[in-house]
């Protein structure tokens, strides 16, 4: 399968797939494995198929899709590895470098020493919007015809994803939304608050807390938009990540060491592992042609020596 610099991040998530398939085969037990472990074979070969697929409209549109609709999936499955591991959680070993690095937790303070109505709302607005915003954006860009910009924003939000799950995969952590005690005064009551807990409720991946993929995914979108977005949905998108990287920890569902490390690990991924990914894919069909014409032509034939005549 050849690299391209506009689907960047097929190799390293069917290499991803290859890796946790392999973790479902080999480490895991329980009823799901094997069929996880094929599901993950499976997905691994995607990229190849696609590739081999004829060149329709539907094809190129699922071809770009599919990423972003694993994104979820790959989050949602760490909860089921995990238990199917028996896998060890790392919060005490994250709750004492949390409490080294900033003093105190908090995660458990702000909300009590500020309970104001206005800015729970706003922090629970942002952490909810940053649903709309990691998962609308890239379909709003196709749905206007920008296929290319909907394409690099999914790509890019694929390889965060899938450095976020290495971690998870390897350093599972609670987090402190399920391990330390929740906030319960009169704040509980607010739209977005329950709003944000209504979804908790309905399904949580534990161990996926270190880093917080609310940050990761929402700074990757504030990064890729300036690319790919016009500019007032660049600025939007902005807002929105800076707002995030706050409302984890004042909605107690991240410690700031989590808010950290998603940046941390946004920052290296796309502007270090995304840029060199785009420039192997764009010398990859020069290096094509170039072997094409540098392969010698074969000797032409001696011409034939005939005896007599003129």
């Amino acid at each position: 399968m050849a690299l391209t610099a506009a689907r960047f991040a097929e190799r390293p998530l069917a290499a991803y797939n290859a890796v946790v398939a392999a973790l479902w085969l080999t480490t895991a037990h329980g009823p799901l494995a094997a069929l996880l472990g094929a599901a993950h074979l499976a997905a691994a070969t995607l990229p190849w198929l696609f590739r081999a697929a004829p060149p329709r409209r539907a094809t190129n549109l699922l071809r770009d899709l599919y990423p972003l609709l694993l994104v979820p999936a790959l989050w949602i499955e760490m909860d089921l590895l995990h238990r199917a591991q028996a896998a060890p959680l790392h919060d005490a070993a994250l709750a004492a470098l949390d409490l080294g690095l900033f003093g105190a937790h908090w995660n458990l303070l702000w909300m009590p020493a500020m309970p104001v109505r206005w800015l729970s709302e706003l922090m629970q607005a942002l952490y909810f919007g940053y649903y709309p915003a990691v998962f609308g954006a890239p379909l709003l860009l196709l749905f206007a015809g920008r296929r290319a910009g909907a394409r690099e924003l999914i790509q890019r939000l694929t390889i965060t994803a899938i450095g976020c799950s290495l971690v998870y995969v390897f350093f599972p952590a609670a987090g402190p939304a399920i391990t330390l005690p929740q906030y319960s005064g009169p704040l509980t009551d607010g739209f977005f608050y329950r709003l944000n807990h209504a979804a908790h409720e309905a399904g949580d991946a534990v161990g996926t807390a270190f880093p917080s993929s609310h940050v990761a995914y929402a700074v990757t979108m504030a990064i890729a938009a300036r690319r790919c977005c016009p500019r007032w949905a660049a600025a939007l998108l902005a807002a929105e990540a800076v707002g995030v990287c706050f409302a984890v920890v004042y909605t107690q569902n991240h410690y700031p060491i989590d808010a950290v490390a998603g940046v941390a690990l946004t920052a290296a991924l796309q502007l270090g592992l995304v840029p060199a990914l785009q420039r192997a894919g764009r010398s990859a069909p020069r290096r094509a042609v170039a072997a094409r014409y540098d392969t010698p032509f074969p000797p032409s034939p001696a011409p034939a020596v005939t005896g007599g005549g003129a």
